[in-house]
């Protein structure tokens, strides 16, 4: 997943993705919360891809520019 400072509350400040807050599947994955996209799934054989429970979409993460952080969205073929 890169570089992060984990909190024990669940909360972690992630090098690229700022502030998350991250709860374990039960599995090898992750859920991840921002308050941009809401829920986000990952693990760490597919992190940059991250699965959107919001919208059913897959997201690649791009970068953080600007302080916003930037994906490309496979269902629209755009940068969010």
């Amino acid at each position: 997943l890169g570089a992060f400072l984990p909190f024990d509350n669940g909360w972690m400040l992630h090098a690229d993705m700022g502030w998350l807050y991250a709860q374990p599947d039960g599995a090898d994955g992750l859920w991840l919360w921002n308050e941009t996209h809401d829920w986000l799934w990952t693990n760490p054989e597919s992190f940059r891809y991250l699965y959107s429970a919001n919208t059913s979409e897959w997201l690649y993460f791009l970068k953080q520019q600007d302080g916003r952080v930037h994906f490309y969205n496979y269902a629209t073929g755009s940068v969010e």
